[in-house]
């Protein structure tokens, strides 16, 4: 094994042009696998770093009829669980906390936790200071507990040791600092700080509320079908026990791995892991083919080497020697490629979409990852080495020493392989294509909303109102009517809303409805997203009023309650008929008619379709929380000060958070999808230039091999456009059968894209006529340099060469 490494060492150092192309192609195909390997391994595989993640399992309610819904439970839900449910070794419920860090300088908005004391437990993962909470600290009045993130620890707290009994301020409250969890731990996602939940005995009673999120460790041996078995028969009971609040609600079960990940996170890295896939068999084939090459022209010194006593087994050994070799060192490279890649990635990822992904903080080269690259590199030299090998291994030793490669039995069967390797590269550089151009398509599609008004001209920014100083809906109303009020008259403003969420938003917030006079006949009940916004919304954001009209502004608690719907919600539950003054109700004893009807507008990138809406006046409902949008005539971010100043002058203790233009909001809610396009879109252009040298370096040795007969044929009066037509009629042979089973390859890849991502189509002209043509004229020009070449074949030179 030495001498081969040895002998391949210096045959590699006497073909540096050919040995530095065979790196390079390798080197970047292993790169950006490398880089897909430690996506992977940061999103799917490893999210968290939590002791056998595997029987941690996330539990939730489920709408009967939906399998996709995943519902949080109510209290009463959490105390029959922990009662009755065996499967689970700890179960631990958790409540989403925006709250506001104050008392130190300008006020900070922070995403938190309320938790149960046993939430530790069942991560199994305990505070790198301090400790975790007791079961006591649940109690009201006794829950001014807080757990530190360790982010927050080191941006808020310069990482300071002794910040254990330190009392903070979190809304006005204050909290003392009882531990500091290890990196990378803010389950649930995205929690910088945890306290305790608080909650009276007879709380954990209450069954028509539904805001806790479950997660739970299953006992040893416990399979995830069986604790689903357990939890829907348990949820079969409370359905039986609170008819009103519980019926035709069902549970289930998920793996946390794959549901804090989500489904399609977890779809969108395995196609991005098989377009890398596909660039490494480019790459591989376009190496083989280099290797043939290589072979071919060693072909009578292997001949001469067997027929003196060398096996045949030590001359496959010396080839595949060279390709793993080349591949080792294309995997060195490559590494590089690696680290560049996942720098790009992290940097163009804002931290307001960073900490919704689990693991990405962790995002680089790791043992796991090194081990997938080396293991990668070892298959591609076998893989780019097999060809040339087993062409080799069938060929006659004596047919070898006697062929001087003209026009010979052996000449034609290396001219199918080589045809084979080349014409493998254009099939699947076609797939690529086509599918990058469907995601970069389908990525601008769902970032249309189709609103009247540039999203670009808006502000955006989120207010969460502490509920210790806006304990109610009339102070929370109060605080958005003096803002609204101030913002009309700033400069460059042309309008201004509020609302409880903008789409393509984090936060929303869906109902079930009842409708007046409509019998209940057992199905399941209406649902509909609720929307709390101003009189100005459907202006600032562009979105039209179809029918009746719009809030006055001026609605109050003591006038008749009315509602917007969309044409979305019309259509689903009024077809072909008016809805306008029919009443509904949302659980809470009032009852809101219509007024109007809007567009339909998406709040979510994965629907298919519009799904309906109910916008209520903020003046009549709504929260603390809420989402604020301000239209201007120029650069939205130019407001800001101006948005700062009418918030203090108000209150000067309330932060802002999420501060950005509306487009900006999209762009980040749909970034995954765009990380996507963008990675398949140079695994693309790769696979594209690969493709081309391919097809020009065969068509090279081509002509190279077929010099003699070229220099014959000038010889008896051959014309140039007589030799170029020949050899471009080769390459065209090779395109004409290799793109229509790329094209075949492509729809596949769109019908599987198109379930994943809308407005993505198996039809696609672009994709299926105009990349196709353009990968057929760049073959075109790499066809043209070795043939025109071949028409200025001197004839007395190349049979005097022979």
């Amino acid at each position: 094994m030495l001498d081969d490494l040895r002998g391949a060492l210096r045959r590699l150092w006497k073909n540096p042009g050919a040995s530095a192309a065979a790196v390079l192609a390798l080197g970047i195909g292993i790169g950006f696998n490398t880089a897909i390997y430690s996506v992977a391994d940061a999103l799917l595989l490893r999210p968290l770093p939590l002791p056998e993640i595997d029987r941690v399992v996330m539990p939730a309610g489920q709408n009967e009829g939906d399998p996709r819904s995943f519902r949080s439970i109510s209290p009463a839900d959490y105390r029959e669980w922990r009662a009755s449910a065996q499967s689970f070794q700890s179960l631990a419920v958790s409540h989403g906390w925006s709250a506001n860090l104050t008392g130190a300088g300008d006020p900070v908005p922070l995403e938190g936790s309320q938790v149960t004391a046993s939430l530790f437990d069942v991560l199994q993962v305990q505070p790198l200071l301090g400790r975790g909470f007791l079961a006591e600290e649940e109690e009201p009045g006794k829950d001014r507990s807080v757990v530190l993130s360790y982010n927050l620890w080191q941006r808020q707290f310069g990482s300071d040791p002794a910040i254990l009994s330190r009392s903070i301020e979190l809304s006005g409250r204050k909290f003392t600092v009882i531990g500091v969890m290890p990196k990378g731990i803010t389950f649930p996602q995205p929690s910088e700080f945890w306290v305790p939940l608080p909650m009276k005995s007879e709380d954990w009673n209450e069954a028509g509320s539904f805001y806790l999120k479950p997660v739970a460790r299953l006992k040893p041996g416990v399979t995830l079908e069986a604790a689903r078995a357990e939890l829907q028969g348990i949820a079969q009971r409370m359905s039986a026990q609170f008819p009103s609040s519980h019926r035709k609600l069902g549970a289930r079960v998920e793996s946390l791995r794959e549901r804090i990940s989500g489904d399609l996170t977890a779809s969108y890295t395995r196609v991005t892991v098989a377009a890398a896939l596909f660039l490494l068999l480019i790459a591989c084939l376009n190496v083989a083919s280099l290797q043939f090459a290589h072979v071919v022209s060693r072909t009578r010194e292997m001949a001469i080497r067997g027929a003196l006593g060398a096996p045949r087994l030590r001359l496959l050994r010396q080839i595949l020697t060279e390709s793993v070799l080349v591949a080792l060192a294309g995997a060195v490279f490559g590494l590089l490629v690696a680290v560049w890649s996942l720098d790009l990635m992290k940097s163009s990822m804002p931290p307001e979409v960073e900490r919704w992904l689990p693991g990405w903080q962790k995002l680089g080269l790791n043992g796991l990852v090194l081990a997938c690259t080396t293991v990668t590199a070892m298959a591609a030299g076998l893989l780019s080495g097999l060809g040339p090998a087993l062409w080799l291994s069938r060929t006659p030793i004596l047919g070898n020493l006697h062929d001087s490669g003209r026009g010979s039995t052996g000449s034609a069967a290396r001219q199918r392989l080589r045809n084979l390797l080349v014409g493998g590269e254009i099939a699947l550089a076609t797939v690529l294509l086509s599918g990058a151009v469907l995601m970069v398509k389908g990525f601008h599609a769902i970032g249309q909303l189709h609103l009247s008004v540039d999203p670009a001209q808006i502000l955006t920014l989120r207010v969460n109102l502490p509920q210790q100083r806006y304990p109610d809906h009339a102070s929370v109303a109060r605080f958005q009517r003096d803002l609204l009020d101030r913002l009309r008259g700033a400069a460059g403003v042309t309008s201004v809303a509020v609302t409880s969420n903008l789409p393509y938003s984090d936060f929303m917030n869906r109902s079930y409805v009842t409708f007046e006079g409509r019998a209940d006949d057992g199905r399941p009940k209406a649902i509909a997203q609720i929307q709390n916004v101003s009189g100005g919304f459907f202006g600032t954001l562009g979105i039209p009023v179809l029918d009746g009209r719009a809030f006055a502004g001026s609605e109050t608690d003591d006038s008749q309650k009315v509602a917007i719907v969309t044409s979305a919600f019309v259509r689903q539950y009024f077809p072909d008929q008016n809805p306008i003054g029919r009443r509904f109700h949302l659980g809470d004893g009032k009852w809101w008619t219509i007024q109007g009807i809007a567009g339909d507008v998406a709040h979510d990138f994965t629907e298919r379709t519009p799904q309906p809406v109910v916008y209520l006046p903020y003046t009549q409902s709504g929260w603390g929380a809420f989402d604020l949008a301000i239209r201007t005539t120029g650069e939205p971010m130019a407001l800001l000060p101006a948005v700062r100043a009418a918030v203090r002058a108000i209150d000067p203790a309330q932060p802002l958070a999420l501060i950005r233009p509306f487009r900006k909001l999209i762009n980040d809610a749909i970034l995954g999808i765009g990380h996507m396009a963008a990675m398949l879109t140079v695994l693309a252009a790769v696979a594209l230039f690969l493709s081309v040298l391919g097809i020009y370096s065969l068509m090279a040795w081509s002509v190279r091999e077929r010099t003699r007969e070229i220099g014959v044929r000038v010889a008896l009066g051959a014309q140039r456009g007589q030799i170029l037509r020949m050899v471009l009629k080769k390459g065209a042979w090779i395109a004409g059968l290799s793109l229509p089973l790329g094209l075949a390859g492509a729809v596949a890849v769109a019908r599987l894209l198109s379930q994943l991502l809308f407005g993505v189509s198996a039809s696609d002209i672009l994709a299926f006529i105009g990349m196709p043509l353009v990968l057929a004229l760049a073959l075109t020009a790499a066809c043209l340099v070795p043939a025109r070449r071949a028409t200025r074949t001197d004839p007395l030179a190349a049979l005097r060469h022979e």
